[in-house]
């Protein structure tokens, strides 16, 4: 028999990888009030999960700049991350993880 356990929310990190994350979404550095929008993303799964989040446009600006001052042309991640709770990811904050290289895989390894 299986304990249920009642909490608020879970927990979540979701990597998207660069290849399929909409970058046209992220404002030009300088864009007037640009810090101050918001985009509004849905996340789906062939088996029809849907995760809905908001992300402001300070989040998403920073995370130009970031891609920008990294090899972007290597790939990499977007993470996604926030509590979930009723499909919708509350406080969503993101982030970028670069892609190792090979060589650099192998010797941290």
């Amino acid at each position: 028999m299986a304990t249920r356990i009642g909490i608020k929310s879970i927990k979540v990190s979701i990597p998207i990888d660069l290849a399929d994350f909409p970058i046209q979404i992220i404002p030009p550095p300088g864009t007037p009030g640009g810090k101050n929008m918001a985009a509004d993303l849905t996340l789906h799964t062939p088996e029809g999960v849907e995760v809905r989040f908001s992300l402001s446009g300070a989040k998403l600006m920073t995370l130009g700049k970031i891609i920008a001052s990294s090899d972007a042309n290597a790939g990499g991640y977007v993470v996604v991350q926030g509590r979930m709770a009723k499909g919708v990811l509350l406080e969503a904050g993101v982030v970028y993880q670069p892609k190792k290289a090979p060589q650099a895989a192998q010797q941290a390894a």
